[in-house]
């Protein structure tokens, strides 16, 4: 190996559509090809409308079953299993990646024991969420702590992760560290907003103009949001949803018209330039039953807007504790609701609010300090160096995973 190289690494994922480990990959990939390395992203599922950006941002994207991504075949899922297994093999032997990565539980569940096939790899694993999927799925669980074992190391994005891995399953602490995500200004941060979500939702200037940017999924809280907002009828607000429907939608939309909100509320489905939207809005709300680390929380925080969380995840970690944005108890609409309140009638407290998560995002939560983590870091891991010289990795907050274990 030259010292003087960057190592070249392949990412594996379930595809590329729009969500918050996609985008983080679409913000740091490309980054790290203009430092010199050589990435190439494989795509178990299928493209995903991320993708072609991917591509032209330098990445090489290939695709487990390109000849049947959008039509049924004869055996159905066994056969795109196979494709992508095969792909991914000779995907492998062509490009002799020096370190391959994989991201969420699908491409690790079946992505790393194909990896096994191939020596001298170095294989490293993020989790982005907290383990509770393994709740109905515990076959699931059983695997991934079989292969933790055949890891040179695993990334979590929150502390919060962090645990689940040491303490829940039981991962060698030397070899996990921490990368938080990272977020940068975008053009709306600049004033080049060329939308006007206002207007779309009809909200007059004095109305306020609350968001949500969460895949609809059950977890994400939207009906807990609903049944907090509906306690506050009686103020002028609009919300908007920002976020792909993954078949929940139907139902939030009969509940929007079951509980009197239905003309209050805008479902504006996948939003390209979530800046602009960020912008001009007031109030950023996220109350998820679960969470790893939040993208849109970040987002928010860095955009200036008081945000309102569950104290779940990394939630906790991102508005520091509290001390920038406001933590409530997961599945708790009447508390939601009051600290919903408070922010609406007070607009010195949502503008100080706002500054301070502000600035804790730019100190603490910037796209260049992630991208300097993972240079570091597969720096480090391909000329296994000690991996406990890096920022992520003094992460033993012993105190903390102690009183974690004594609960």
């Amino acid at each position: 190996m030259s010292k003087f190289r960057k190592p070249k690494i392949t990412i594996v994922v379930g595809s590329l559509e729009r969500g918050g480990c996609e985008t983080h990959l679409l913000q740091v990939m490309p980054a790290l090809v203009a430092l010199g390395y050589e990435v190439s992203v494989f795509l178990l599922f299928g493209e995903g409308v991320l993708a072609d950006a991917m591509r032209a941002s330098g990445v090489y994207v290939d695709v487990g079953h390109p000849k049947w991504q959008s039509r049924k075949v004869p055996g159905g899922r066994i056969v795109k299993l196979a494709s992508a297994v095969a792909r991914l093999i000779r995907h492998l032997a062509k490009h002799r990646p020096d370190i391959i990565h994989f991201f969420l539980p699908a491409s690790y569940l079946i992505g790393a024991p194909v990896s096994l096939l191939i020596p001298g790899l170095i294989r490293v694993m993020s989790r982005r969420s907290l383990n509770k999927y393994m709740d109905q799925k515990p076959w699931v669980g059983a695997i991934e702590r079989k292969l933790h074992g055949r890891m040179d190391a695993i990334l979590a994005n929150s502390q919060a992760v962090l645990r689940d891995l040491v303490v829940a399953e039981h991962v060698n602490p030397g070899k996990v560290g921490v990368i938080y995500n990272g977020v940068a200004r975008s053009a709306a941060d600049s004033g080049q907003n060329s939308s006007n979500w206002r207007a779309k939702v009809g909200a007059v200037p004095d109305s306020l103009l609350i968001c949500q940017v969460a895949n609809l999924i059950p977890y994400k809280g939207h009906v807990d949001l609903f049944n907090a907002l509906e306690r506050l009828k009686d103020r002028d607000w609009k919300l908007v949803l920002a976020g792909r429907d993954d078949g929940h939608g139907d139902f939030l939309r009969r509940l929007a018209t079951d509980t009197g909100l239905v003309d209050r509320i805008c479902f504006a489905g996948p939003v390209e330039l979530i800046g602009e939207l960020l912008e001009e809005s007031d109030i950023l709300v996220l109350p998820s039953h679960e969470e790893g680390f939040s993208n849109a929380l970040l987002e928010g925080m860095l955009a200036g807007l008081p945000c309102v969380a569950s104290n779940v995840g990394g939630n906790a970690e991102a508005l520091g504790y509290g001390s920038a944005g406001i933590l409530v108890p997961p599945k708790n609409p009447i508390e939601l609701s009051e600290e919903l309140g408070k922010l609406m009638d007070d607009s010195s407290l949502r503008r100080s609010i706002g500054e301070m998560a502000r600035s804790r995002a730019q100190r603490k939560y910037s796209l260049q300090a992630c991208i300097d983590q993972y240079d570091a870091f597969y720096t480090a891991i391909w000329r296994r160096e000690d991996l406990h010289r890096l920022e992520g990795f003094k992460h033993h907050v012993s105190n903390e995973l102690t009183r974690f274990k004594a609960k």
